[in-house]
């Protein structure tokens, strides 16, 4: 085999790396031009939460430290190595500040920017303009924990398929944001599938997402006891 690490000094530094990887395919958005998502580094919800598209329609994630002034230096070049034109901004000016917003406004075109009350807000907002306006369609849901980041993370290309993430606001508590997301969706999905345990998305959540859903099957994907239909 040949093995090629992708990894630098930071997690700015290995974004870097991957997105302006020799020979990796970028796609375009919905302006015909090149498309990414920008998203903080210093936390993971909204990141997770862009997931889906970003591998469905293959737009790179640029991580930047969402609390300075300006761009990280890792940020600006990929955008100008890629040729980024237009950008999608996941979170509010907790998440990346309003200078942040400014430059990238000044460098292309800001096409669409998530700002929730909470991570669970953020998502749903972000899944809603994927079935508005990139005509995702699920016929199946994934929740995850928005606790952690691992299950979201492993899901995100899974996500694609299409079906977009929704985040729990902990293991037992479903969150209005996306209970309310869910609900919108009734009638339309026929599954849905959780992502981890019951130490991740325990019982109550699932039951609060079903009961939003209205009848669905369940699958729930468990690491430790593998995958049960429910």
């Amino acid at each position: 085999y040949t093995v090629t690490r992708i990894g630098g000094p930071t997690r700015y530094d290995t974004m870097e790396m991957i997105d302006t990887y020799t020979g990796a395919t970028l796609g375009k958005g919905l302006s015909g031009g090149r498309t990414a998502i920008i998203a903080t580094g210093d936390n993971f919800p909204d990141a997770l939460a862009a997931g889906p598209l970003s591998w469905a329609s293959k737009l790179p994630i640029i991580l930047t430290d969402g609390a300075q002034d300006s761009l990280t230096p890792q940020a600006s070049a990929t955008i100008a190595t890629d040729a980024i034109t237009h950008f999608l901004v996941m979170g509010g000016s907790s998440a990346i500040t309003a200078a942040q917003v400014s430059a990238l406004s000044a460098i292309g075109t800001l096409d669409k920017q998530f700002s929730g009350v909470d991570r669970t807000d953020t998502a749903q907002q972000f899944d809603a303009y994927l079935d508005s306006s990139y005509g995702f369609t699920p016929a199946s849901v994934i929740l995850a924990t928005g606790a952690d980041y691992p299950d979201a993370l492993s899901a995100g290309p899974w996500g694609g398929d299409p079906a977009g993430i929704y985040l729990t606001l902990s293991s037992d508590t479903l969150g209005a944001y996306t209970s309310d997301a869910l609900q919108a969706l009734a009638g339309h999905v026929t599954n849905l599938d959780i992502a981890g345990g019951t130490d991740a998305v325990d019982d109550n959540a699932q039951t609060a997402a079903q009961d939003a859903l209205g009848s669905t099957s369940t699958t729930s994907t468990n690491g430790s006891n593998g995958t049960v239909t429910e």
